[in-house]
């Protein structure tokens, strides 16, 4: 079965192995099925999920590069 996703993948980057990584806050992101996939999770499994296909994902990347030339990012507590 063709990976219907996967030039799509490519023009944005998400060329990677499946591998799941804790970003803070029990969120974990994985690539999955040609897209992101966000989890919330306590300890005992995923408790929340967010798929990002390619097109969310980069009007995700979108949003962040404007908050970034806004000088938005600054105000954001890390």
């Amino acid at each position: 079965m063709k990976d219907i996703y996967s030039t799509k993948r490519a023009s944005l980057g998400i060329y990677c192995a499946p591998m799941k990584m804790y970003l803070g806050d029990s969120v974990y992101v994985d690539v999955k099925h040609g897209g992101l996939e966000l989890t919330t999770e306590n300890g005992y499994g995923p408790t929340n999920t967010i798929f990002l296909e390619p097109e969310v994902y980069a009007a995700l990347l979108e949003y962040v590069r404007n908050l970034e030339i806004r000088g938005v990012h600054r105000d954001v507590a890390i």
